[in-house]
């Protein structure tokens, strides 16, 4: 239907909508192995966006927490009301 109202509608709403849409990326860490990506060191600079294999997960929550807090407790909210004992992560610059 999206589509349908891009071209009735040309540079209306609805092409905003699924210009922004385009834009998102879907991530899913599913590899669990001890050479996984999210599981090794992260370079602490390696933060300007979260690499689709999650290997520099701690450096972009790190720069999260210091440059966009309200982004960042969204994620820890979000982690809360799925794990209840949770309250925040650990996260230290070197």
């Amino acid at each position: 239907m999206l589509h349908d109202e891009v071209t009735r509608h040309p540079g209306g709403i609805a092409e905003r909508v699924r210009d922004n849409l385009a834009r998102w990326r879907i991530y899913h860490f599913h590899d669990t192995s001890p050479s996984a990506g999210v599981k090794q060191a992260s370079q602490l600079n390696d933060n300007a966006f979260l690499r689709e294999d999650a290997r520099n997960l701690p450096s972009f929550l790190y720069q999260l927490s210091r440059n966009h807090p309200p982004a960042y407790m969204s994620i820890v909210a979000a982690i809360h009301r799925v794990a209840p004992f949770f309250h925040d992560l650990i996260l230290r610059g070197s």
